[in-house]
């Protein structure tokens, strides 16, 4: 039983990707066992499992979930209760803020099919990658020099996303690098996330609200 159960989990992966435009609708209000376990298995550990809640044991094989989330800074704290600053999940999300543009558009247009196309082409591209991604030799020395410059966001309430933040780095080099279609996270690559990561946290604060 238990070869077989490596097996499975060896071909399998449970991946899923949840776009909840209402971040509080998929997570429901205050709820931390919910919040508890999304921070349990964003990690992609091997195997999860939750003792019998629907009348029977849940096992997922290598769990890997992505989360692209909205809610307004006012009602964070519908769906994410004061204790949850100290959990796991906190620490693994970006909280991207998003001021008033001010820009109002009657009739919005649909993009232009030509666009649509070459987006579908190239996402098509990216999930045909396949082998491990690694970074290559001449970018080792900006990864350590952007890892040891690094200054902490000074606000207590991301003091253990400043301790994620190297992997956050990580996983949005390997972003970066898939989408011009190669498997080696370069300098440029690394380059582009800092900064991308570091405009994002300037106002990671103003995104909680009063939470």
């Amino acid at each position: 039983e238990e070869e077989l159960i490596e097996l499975i989990m060896e071909e399998t992966v449970s991946e899923q990707f949840i776009a909840a435009p209402e971040f509080t609708d998929f997570t429901g209000k205050n709820n931390s066992e919910m919040l508890t376990m999304l921070g349990n298995i964003w990690d992609n550990p091997p195997e999860y499992r939750h003792p019998k809640i629907t009348g029977k044991s849940i096992f997922v094989p290598n769990p890997t979930i992505n989360i692209l989330g909205g809610n307004t800074p006012e009602a964070y704290n519908l769906n994410m209760p004061p204790e949850a600053m100290g959990t796991g999940l906190m620490a693994r999300l970006i909280h991207v803020h998003s001021d008033p543009t001010g820009k109002k558009i009657t009739r919005p247009q649909p993009p232009l099919e030509k666009y649509r196309e070459a987006l579908d082409e190239r996402f098509t591209k990216i999930r045909r990658l396949r082998g491990e991604i690694t970074i290559s030799k001449s970018a080792d020395a900006t990864l350590d020099r952007i890892y040891k410059e690094y200054r902490d966001i000074d606000d207590y309430r991301f003091k253990h996303y400043n301790g994620r933040r190297f992997t956050h780095l990580l996983k949005l080099s390997i972003i970066i690098a898939a989408a011009r279609l190669s498997t080696i996270i370069e300098a440029d690559d690394l380059i582009a996330a800092n900064t991308i990561m570091h405009y994002t946290e300037i106002k990671m604060p103003k995104a909680l609200g009063e939470f």
